[in-house]
């Protein structure tokens, strides 16, 4: 980050001046005695005047007294500030000061060309096989039974589920439904909005809950899981449905539930011969052999738990060779978690990884122009990177059940 201070330069200037004038000798009474220029008209400067096509041109950009700057020259890098700053993706870093530091972020912003015809699909959900329906919570004869909650429906026709302020501090609503959960496995429910904490449980006849999940959740947006992989139920079942707000003792807390439902799960690679393939099986999880942190990926046979032991972040990686040109898409299905997860790849397992999914809480399958993120084409090698975040909190998980790549 550079400055120029105006009165050094004004300095310099002056003291020209004056040895020019000290010089000159007799031509100081006459210039001092002469009338000043008539003041001129300032000129603006056009775009022309100002370009420079030199190795040396500045490329960092700031406002006075600002304590943020576009690409900041890194003066213990090596190269140039065009060096530093350029590149076919047209990067774009900042650098800022934060505890009396400066900081330096890489490629916050890069620009690619996307290739010809349509971009790869992405819908991750089928047709459903059961939708919830809240608008007939608190009417008689309604399949939705009501516990330890208040439940207030909607306009849109969310239901808003309120805990008690005394007593047990969760409750839920319930109903019973006959699905297919070979060939409809998923249950993704909407949560716009939470000020406590919420859960999913499942339990067929005359058996106790089953999570969905580790620990209660505080996400929002859509949450996705496996009931089939869960449970390891099959076929057409007949269970119960239980949606909970979980608030604190003496405090009462609102989650509100927008939808839910019961569906099959189009992964991108269905039917395409993927380049690629892991269903974090018993056998294919081992190959997830470099890790940090201590982190572990343990397959129940059906889907792998990524878990972080400590409470910053780690990771396991497998390496893998892929040719780009035919299976440019990667894709990932991710059932559930209890805290946030990252997808990297790197070419090796040192220097700077490329982020794919930055930290997220975002559950389903999600799809990745692998390609065109990073430029590769043709037979490649390189690692994948499932990162656990932990942010602070010890033991966080992410669920994993399919991993490919495809055109």
């Amino acid at each position: 980050m550079k400055s120029q201070s105006p009165s050094r330069g004004v300095t310099v200037l002056g003291a020209a001046v004056i040895s020019v004038a000290l010089a000159a000798g007799a031509l100081i009474s006459t210039a001092a005695s002469a009338a000043p220029p008539p003041a001129s008209a300032a000129v603006a400067p056009v775009a022309n005047e100002l370009t420079d096509s030199s190795m040396n041109q500045q490329r960092w950009l700031s406002v006075p007294e600002s304590r943020l700057v576009l690409n900041p020259y890194n003066f213990d890098g090596g190269g140039s500030e065009l060096a530093q700053s350029s590149g076919p993706d047209l990067p774009v870093s900042n650098g800022f000061y934060a505890h009396d530091k400066a900081i330096r972020t890489t490629k916050i912003l890069q620009t690619f060309v996307a290739p010809d015809g349509p971009p790869p699909s992405t819908e991750v959900e089928g047709d459903p096989s059961y939708s919830a329906d809240f608008s007939t919570i608190g009417a008689p004869g309604s399949p939705w039974a009501t516990s330890g909650v208040s439940a207030q429906v909607n306009g849109d026709d969310s239901v808003d589920l309120t805990t008690q302020s005394s007593g047990d501090h969760w409750g839920h609503i319930a109903q019973t439904v006959t699905v297919d959960l070979s060939a409809t496995p998923v249950l993704t429910v909407d949560v716009p909005t939470t000020s406590g904490l919420w859960a999913v449980k499942v339990a067929a006849s005359g058996q106790g809950d089953v999570a969905l999940h580790t620990g209660d959740l505080s996400l929002t947006g859509s949450v996705s899981f496996d009931i089939a992989a869960k449970t390891g139920w099959t076929g057409t079942r007949t269970f119960t449905i239980r949606l909970f707000a979980v608030g604190t003792p003496g405090v009462a807390s609102t989650t509100t539930f927008g939808g839910a439902r019961i569906h099959s799960v189009a992964f991108p690679d269905e039917g395409a011969g993927p380049g690629f393939a892991d269903d974090f099986t018993t056998e294919s999880t081992p190959r997830w052999s470099e890790s940090s942190a201590g982190t572990s990926l343990v397959s129940n046979g059906s889907a792998a738990v990524l878990t972080l032991p400590g409470s910053e972040w780690g990771y396991r990686a497998q390496k893998v060779t892929v040719n780009l040109d035919k299976s440019p898409l990667l894709s990932v299905r991710v059932v559930a978690g209890s805290g946030q997860w990252a997808l990297k790849v790197n070419r090796t397992l040192g220097g700077n990884d490329i982020t794919l999914q930055p930290d997220s809480t975002e559950s389903g399958v999600l799809s990745y122009d692998l390609a065109g993120v990073t430029g590769w084409t043709g037979s490649t090698d390189f690692y994948i990177k499932l990162f656990q975040i932990g942010k602070g909190k010890s033991g966080t998980q992410t669920t994993f059940d399919r991993l490919s790549e495809s055109t």
